[in-house]
């Protein structure tokens, strides 16, 4: 991707984005908060692009599908009012849908486009489909790192300044002093990413988040996630339970021993 086509899809999206946005202060603060998630995930991507010794060409398509990965939120968020893709709309499909139809990328290459595409399309799976281009993949498993890292900063932020209370959606309504559901502590002992359909309670969505370390992608994910302090903080906020101590440990054992690599 060149420098110009580069400019030419974030000046898309901004475009975009400001058409869309209503004239609602809800749904406007909403749509705000993943305007500033897509420019964080579009940085992740260029971090790991760099980390990972992508071409220059390369690092840009990373950072641009950064840019569009969520373009299926903002009318998630105008039509629902949600960020719920249970409630309303698989966002990931629909972001694809919109770029398709959309001629923003029709001057890529077509290794580029399908690139952009599929990243947008599987960014949110739980699993990601094992036919894909291997000139595509990477760009996948990138996406779905630099996602994870800004979510992590999302729900932290906002658990530390109390915006939950504002901004329900961000936690999709789940009850804050629910118990661990057993359902949650089976999938992350199978290693699995555990399913938002079994996250009833605030420590189901923390644990949710410690089974996202058996999906990372690049190492420079998992440098980050300790940097940043984002495990010790969700280590903090679970409750004092066997089960739970022991699905965290083999967690942090699997990211010591360097996760998937």
């Amino acid at each position: 991707m060149t420098a110009e086509q580069f400019k030419n899809i974030k000046d898309w999206f901004e475009s975009y984005v400001d058409d869309i946005t209503p004239d609602d202060e809800t749904l406007s603060a909403l749509i705000d908060l993943k305007r500033v998630h897509s420019a964080e995930v579009a940085v992740n991507c260029k971090e790991i692009a760099e980390d990972a010794n992508f071409s220059g060409p390369d690092i840009r398509t990373a950072e641009a599908l950064g840019v569009l990965h969520d373009a299926g939120r903002f009318s998630q968020i105008v039509k629902f009012r949600t960020f719920s893709d249970s409630e309303s709309f698989n966002h990931g499909e629909h972001g694809y849908d919109i770029l398709v139809k959309s001629d923003v990328l029709s001057p890529l290459s077509d290794l580029d486009r399908d690139r952009i595409l599929c990243g947008i399309r599987y960014h949110n799976s739980r699993f990601v489909p094992d036919d894909l281009d291997p000139g595509v993949l990477p760009f996948v498993g990138l996406i779905r790192d630099a996602d994870k890292l800004d979510i992590y900063r999302v729900i932290s932020e906002t658990l530390r300044n109390g915006d939950y209370d504002r901004y329900p959606e961000i936690t999709l309504h789940i009850d804050f002093d629910g118990p661990v559901n057993p359902a949650v502590l089976d999938q992350i002992r199978d290693q699995k990413t555990v399913s938002y359909d079994n996250v009833k309670s605030l420590h189901d969505f923390r644990i949710a988040q410690f089974s996202w370390l058996y999906d990372l992608n690049y190492e420079y994910t998992y440098r980050q996630m300790v940097e940043r302090g984002f495990l010790a903080e969700i280590t903090e906020s679970l409750p004092d339970d066997k089960d739970v101590t022991d699905v965290v440990r083999a967690a942090q054992d699997y990211i010591e021993s360097g996760g998937a690599s």
